[in-house]
């Protein structure tokens, strides 16, 4: 197992967003995307540098491993 999984790096991002909230949408990050696949994408690359984006209402998570270390940032459409 990873010791930085990329679904719990993607939450935070999620959480840390002001424009969203997903308990009041009646959203979790299952709904979003499958946080196991996000996971092993991240963890099984030694090689490459994954980059990983996907859509929650007007925002964009974008999930990216740098330096060895998985970061998360949400954008949305006006940045």
């Amino acid at each position: 197992m990873c010791a930085n999984r990329a679904s719990a790096v993607a939450l935070e991002a999620l959480v840390q967003y002001d424009d969203l909230d997903l308990d009041e949408m009646g959203l979790r990050l299952y709904d979003l995307v499958d946080p196991e696949a996000l996971d092993s994408l991240f963890c099984h690359q030694e090689e490459s540098a994954p980059s990983v984006e996907f859509e929650v209402c007007d925002a964009t998570v974008h999930v990216w491993q740098s330096d060895g270390e998985i970061r998360a940032r949400v954008n949305d459409e006006h940045d």
